[in-house]
């Protein structure tokens, strides 16, 4: 049978990963000189305490990509076994790197086969879950990752960021555009590009609610979307928002099932607290 392997993208600890049959490889992330392992050694809650109190004094989290020596160790793990390791997208993150080089001088190289899932978090776990249900049915991974293809290209993320500091930190917005967004209550939407390398601003709205109804237009534009697509809401300690997004996107496509998820400490790093992302994915 293939043994799936992945990156904590998918918001399953390394536990419940073992439990229900594959390997999950965790990011990591650093606040005041400590680093912790994601869904690890760190609840999301604790972390954005951590982040909130250290933010004050001027300091700022980072997240790391799995060690390539982790990822060469548990490639080594299955000398035996077609491997088959799902990473985060390319570009946000160097997993996918990693596990292409990890797999050319694993000792089971011929048998690895790595893919760029081109997503992250809620439609990450999709593509994770449904990789294992293929691989318990018996499929190789050429065959599983076939069956994948179409749900990776019909997938889209959005985020809305509750802290204009994360955005300027990364690049996406300037300091005077950050400044002047903060004071003016402007509420940004940012967009993954469709390579899934980079996000982008898609709009700035005035409202939370404008800002996820941007995003419904958004996801009408790009996709014939329908009953065989999920929408995830995810948030960073943002409840009551993710409910109130899942409320307006249903009256958007009220046939589309939907779930709420909460992210975990590595995906707080890159959107900040309280932030709430917007994803969709192709069921097969």
């Amino acid at each position: 049978m293939v043994k799936i392997i992945t990156d904590s993208s998918p918001l399953i600890s390394p536990e419940q990963a073992k439990e229900m049959g594959f390997d999950v490889l965790p990011l990591s992330v650093s606040i005041n000189g400590q680093t912790y392992l994601d869904l690890v050694d760190i609840s999301n809650k604790d972390f954005v305490d951590l982040v909130n109190k250290y933010g004050k004094e001027g300091q700022h989290p980072t997240s790391s990509q799995p060690a390539i020596g982790s990822i060469i160790d548990a490639m080594n793990s299955y000398p035996d076994t077609e491997i088959l390791m799902l990473a985060m997208t390319d570009g946000l993150s160097g997993t996918y790197r990693s596990a292409c080089s990890a797999a050319k001088i694993s000792e089971n190289a011929d048998n690895i086969t790595v893919i760029n899932t081109k997503t992250l978090a809620g439609p990450h776990q999709y593509l994770t879950l449904k990789a294992l249900e293929y691989a318990n049915m018996g499929m190789t991974a050429k065959e599983i990752v076939d069956k994948l293809q179409p749900s990776i290209d019909n997938s889209a993320s959005y985020l809305i960021p509750q802290d204009f500091g994360f955005l300027r930190r990364g690049g996406r917005l300037t300091p005077i555009a950050a400044a002047i967004g903060s004071m003016l209550k402007i509420v940004p939407v940012l967009v993954q590009t469709d390579d899934g390398c980079r996000i982008e601003k898609l709009a700035l709205k005035r409202t939370f609610s404008a800002g996820i109804d941007a995003v419904a237009n958004s996801i009408r534009k790009k996709f014939d979307i329908n009953e065989n697509y999920t929408i995830y809401i995810m948030h960073s300690e943002a409840p009551d928002l993710a409910e109130k997004a899942r409320m307006i996107l249903a009256g958007h496509f009220p046939t589309v099932p939907s779930k709420i998820l909460p992210l975990g400490p590595a995906f707080t790093v890159q959107g900040g607290p309280y932030c709430v992302a917007i994803q969709l994915i192709l069921r097969q």
